[in-house]
């Protein structure tokens, strides 16, 4: 994956995270909310293990 591709991948789960925790502060909705929130957590820890082990892989090589 290209290395600047990384922070904007992260950039856009924020976005998308944010989207969810409004129904939160309303108390409207909380289950889905709380799920697509455990989803967009899960991916953005997968991109940014994928980035961290591609900088090690990198460096070694």
């Amino acid at each position: 994956m290209v290395s600047w591709l990384y922070p904007v991948v992260l950039m856009l789960l924020a976005a998308n995270a944010f989207r969810y925790v409004m129904p939160l502060l309303d108390g409207e909705d909380i289950a889905s909310s709380l799920i697509m929130l455990g989803l967009s957590f899960a991916v953005a820890v997968f991109v940014v293990d994928s980035w961290i082990r591609n900088k090690k892989r990198t460096k070694k090589g």
